[in-house]
């Protein structure tokens, strides 16, 4: 058995890319800035969401049941519109599962920065909400859920997620 330094670059990705098919791979972390009309008092509804994630998917699923939660939505509306959602994009789900609950765009949310690439201190899928009345507050919350929360929001101030 070889020491890890014996191998090179790419045998390295390689086993890591095995390793993620089998289940063990990274955690990956998303951070949603929107508007969750008449939910929060502050900042008028604007809240962050944090997710850690193995994939997108999962990520936009839990983001869905998040949604179906704060709003009273019912579980087959949310699957029926995470299928409709073909593509990974957070904003255009959340657009999907309120025209399909009440048959107009109006009342969905806006989401209006997405940021991606952050790892997770948590070995486990989440998510978690809050608002945005103490930033400051909030700010040291992330960087409880994140490792480099930091770093990302100050290279990217608006979002770094394109989908």
């Amino acid at each position: 058995m070889k020491h890890l330094y014996e191998y090179d670059d790419e045998e390295i990705k390689s086993m890591m890319t095995d390793l993620e098919g089998v289940g063990h791979g990274q955690m990956k972390g998303w951070l949603i800035s929107c508007i969750f009309e008449g939910y929060h008092n502050a900042a008028d509804g604007t809240a962050y969401v944090s997710i850690g994630a193995e994939n997108s998917r999962e990520a936009m699923s839990l983001f869905a049941n998040l949604i179906g939660d704060i709003y009273s939505i019912d579980d087959d509306l949310l699957k029926k519109a995470l299928d409709e959602t073909g593509i990974d994009n957070f904003g255009l789900l959340g657009k999907n599962i309120f025209s399909l609950d009440s048959g107009s765009d109006d009342d969905s949310p806006f989401i209006f920065n997405v940021w991606e690439g952050l790892t997770p201190i948590s070995k486990k899928s989440y998510i978690a909400e809050r608002g945005t009345g103490n930033i400051l507050y909030t700010m040291e919350e992330l960087k409880k859920e994140f490792t480099n929360v930091e770093a990302i929001l100050r290279a990217n101030k608006k979002g770094n997620y394109d989908a």
